[in-house]
């Protein structure tokens, strides 16, 4: 019993460090610190920090408590799947706002896209939560890595292409492939797959 007590514990502490609010900002400070990102001056990388923090925690944590104060939640851990559909569309247009905010700065246009994602992220989870309930937690982390992955400096297999489906025999089934869609823009020049 005590045991199970413990792992529950270490459980929601866990869920609280991977918080979905929490994992742009984690992002963020990656690509700030270990890509090309972390040759912008300090003051860049603080507003872009900023922003990002600004964007993807403190408002959306401050309308969970309006719509908390105004009945439409529960509990603020929002554990009902119908619940879960104003705060997640609150969370798309957060990051739209972001990647709108993020368009002042050219040279982010990787960021942009980034936040765009994030977008499509929440939208999905919105779609799926009209039916099921999702884990919001295992799609942010699931993006975070479908995001690292391209950018992974030095990878071998990046500079071969071996990440690439088709190369692996299993065909894309987006428009546009994710590798496609932000390598352009993070690579350094002359490094394209």
């Amino acid at each position: 019993m005590e045991e199970t007590l413990k792992y529950g514990k270490l459980a929601h502490g866990l869920s609280w460090v991977l918080h979905p609010f929490l994992q742009p900002v984690y992002l963020m400070g990656v690509l700030l610190t270990m890509t090309t990102f972390a040759l912008y001056p300090a003051n860049v990388k603080f507003y872009l920090l900023w922003v990002v923090a600004l964007y993807a925690i403190l408002i959306p944590v401050l309308s969970l408590g309006v719509l908390h104060s105004l009945g439409r939640l529960s509990s603020y851990r929002v554990d009902d799947r119908r619940e879960r559909l104003l705060p997640l569309l609150i969370g798309a247009v957060c990051y739209v706002l972001c990647a709108l905010t993020l368009s002042k700065i050219p040279s982010a246009i990787f960021l942009r896209k980034f936040m765009v994602a994030a977008a499509c992220c929440e939208l999905l989870c919105f779609v799926v939560s009209l039916r099921w309930k999702i884990s919001l937690h295992l799609t942010g982390m699931g993006a975070v890595v479908a995001l690292l992955v391209p950018v992974c400096p030095g990878s071998a297999h990046r500079r071969r292409g071996a990440l690439l489906p088709e190369r692996l025999g299993v065909p894309s089934l987006l428009p546009v492939h994710p590798v496609d869609f932000f390598r352009h823009d993070c690579l350094p020049p002359g490094d394209h797959l």
